[in-house]
């Protein structure tokens, strides 16, 4: 069996990112290697008058560097060596975004909270990667 080297956590699958952190540690505890954890963000900006569209896109990527920034401080106790980690922030639905994501960085494993039933389902038949639900 292959040691996974990078791994997606989307965090919008997670209302605390507390939780999120205690299902990676279950993941990795007793795993050998390095790993390289991705944080996804992801956003979407509402249809408005165009004159709103671009404030409302900044906005919205504000709040969603800012989400990942709050979630890196939680899982910087890892930072041993052993785990590296990279923010992505990225417009789109969740699903779509970790499906475009996933083959351009090279993702060995998603790792995703309980979503809604329909978001999982459609994760789990568009990535080529293995998707545990913690």
């Amino acid at each position: 069996m292959s040691v996974l080297k990078n791994v997606l956590l989307p965090i919008d699958f997670y209302q605390d990112p507390k939780q999120a952190l205690k299902d990676l540690s279950a993941f990795l505890k007793g795993r050998e290697g390095e790993f390289k954890i991705l944080l996804l963000s992801t956003y979407m900006v509402p249809v408005s008058p165009s004159d709103r569209l671009i404030t409302a896109h900044d906005d919205l990527r504000r709040q969603s560097l800012e989400k990942l920034k709050n979630a890196l401080q939680t899982f910087q106790i890892f930072s041993d060596g052993k785990i590296s980690f990279e923010t992505i922030s990225q417009m789109g639905l969740p699903a779509n975004v970790i499906a475009r994501i996933v083959p351009e960085r090279k993702i060995d494993c998603v790792i995703v909270g309980r979503g809604t039933q329909a978001e999982l389902v459609g994760l789990l038949h568009r990535v080529g990667c293995p998707v545990m639900i913690l």
